[in-house]
């Protein structure tokens, strides 16, 4: 391939180290401002994805991935294409993957701020909890009335609890997101611990618990 790479620091490229949810390997996911949103099974040159045979089924159906195994063996000369990605970004990425398996890079953790604010991002579930007792989290008794009134929006359905963070290969630090989240809509998103996650969040100020984020938006980035 010749020419401007396709992908690189320029268009937001970031990538996130995480586990394949179908084999268990290690892989990297990569998105860009230009829509990009994949998994590689390695970085650098030829940055090749992944592609094992749970993820081709979560993504395609099994029918169309049968369908395209039969129509590749088929074909000589069949191969995996690489990607191009600007070189610059890439070994900026692969120094600072060796920097952290030293454990170069610190984690900041992001607390809300005292005011509204919402806040949008990609990041990897690094800790989950289904079902959290945000009466006894606050200290309160759950039977009474000014219990509920002071935790409010908290009250009003099942609540978890997750951690998020974004560990992009290419920052020089890591930020880390812990909110509160309703049960149902974690549910629903289907997101285990370890997957890549496109979130939004929201900062609310709770008497008792002080500022704290909920998380309203939750989902896997590939659908």
């Amino acid at each position: 391939m010749t020419g401007i790479a396709a992908h690189g620091a320029w268009c937001n490229a970031r990538t996130f180290p995480t586990i394949c949810s179908h084999c268990k390997e290690e892989v990297f996911y990569f998105s860009c401002d230009c829509g990009s949103r994949v998994f590689f099974e390695e970085l650098g040159v030829p940055w090749t994805r992944h592609e094992c045979l749970g993820y081709k089924i979560a993504t395609f159906g099994k029918a169309v991935v049968e369908e395209a195994l039969a129509l590749g063996m088929a074909l000589p000369g069949y191969s995996k294409k690489g990607n191009e990605i600007e070189r610059e970004y890439a070994e900026k990425v692969r120094k600072q993957r060796e920097a952290d398996k030293k454990k170069v890079r610190e984690t900041v953790r992001m607390t809300a701020p005292p005011y509204a604010s919402t806040q949008s991002d990609i990041g990897r579930v690094s800790e989950l909890i289904p079902t959290v007792d945000v009466f006894k989290r606050a200290g309160l008794p759950s039977e009474t009335q000014i219990a509920h009134a002071l935790l409010h929006q908290l009250t009003k359905e099942p609540m978890g609890q997750i951690t998020l963070l974004i560990d992009d290969i290419s920052d020089n630090d890591k930020e880390s997101y812990t909110c509160f989240i309703a049960s149902n809509l974690l549910r629903k998103s289907g997101v285990i611990q370890s997957d890549i996650a496109e979130f939004t969040l929201r900062s609310l100020n709770v008497p008792i618990l002080g500022d704290i984020w909920i998380c309203e938006k939750l989902s896997s980035p590939l659908g």
